[in-house]
């Protein structure tokens, strides 16, 4: 039998005007993968590249957990903030109150002589004595004391419990507050007080954490900026 050469196995379509004509067979995918990479112009990454993005993925996640690890910190030490102002007000009451002591029987004693304070720590200024120059010093010194002790417990009463942290911070004895954080005892951040100084401790924590970090990695994303950029012109 003659094939008709209308109709054979290979693929044909239709003319407008009923005839048929040739249609090439499809390319294999093979052929389109191929030419559609030498179309498409690849951007290799290189050692550099991948070594850079590498470092400063790593150092990101450094910062982040140190910054975790500082706030934490931060807010443990700074929910212990109001305990701590609370027992230093009562160590600064004993000291205040022996103070007090020392200046009332001062007093009592310059008023047998029908001495003013003043007058007598002039005289015991004067004196030719060591010893009693050295009193007077010594009283004097516990005069400015008591007063200005008395002032930070009148200032430390009023406030709240966060402005009393202020107070303490800004008008501290150094004394008391040695002999109060040598016998410190910590206690429980249930109050309210407690909670919110140790919630703006760690967020002062964190946030100082991410500013001092802030110039290694910023350092870190121009490198790996730069090494993308050669790679990119390398290509």
């Amino acid at each position: 039998m003659v094939p008709n050469p209308l109709f054979d196995d290979r693929d044909e379509t239709a003319r407008p005007n009923g005839g048929l004509a040739y249609a090439p067979p499809n390319p294999p995918p093979e052929a389109l993968s191929s030419s559609l990479d030498e179309r498409l112009p690849s951007k290799p990454v290189g050692p550099a590249l991948r070594s850079a993005q590498v470092h400063h993925t790593g150092q990101s996640m450094l910062a982040r957990r140190l910054a975790l690890a500082i706030a934490v910190l931060a807010g443990l030490i700074g929910s212990q903030g109001p305990e701590f102002a609370q027992q230093y007000r009562q160590r600064l009451g004993g000291a205040l109150e022996e103070l007090n002591r020392i200046v009332s029987e001062f007093d009592r004693e310059i008023q047998r002589q029908n001495l003013t304070r003043a007058d007598a720590l002039k005289r015991l200024a004067n004196n030719s004595d060591p010893l009693a120059r050295e009193r007077g010093q010594d009283i004097g010194r516990a005069i400015e004391r008591a007063q200005r002790l008395d002032k930070e417990t009148h200032a430390i009463t009023s406030a709240g419990p966060l402005m009393r942290l202020y107070v303490v911070a800004t008008t501290f004895d150094r004394d008391v507050a040695r002999s109060t954080l040598d016998n410190y005892e910590p206690a429980e951040p249930l109050s309210i007080g407690a909670l919110t100084a140790g919630g703006l401790a760690a967020l002062w924590g964190w946030a100082a954490a991410h500013l001092i970090a802030w110039p290694f990695s910023r350092r870190s994303r121009l490198g790996a900026t730069s090494a993308q950029s050669g790679t990119t012109n390398a290509g």
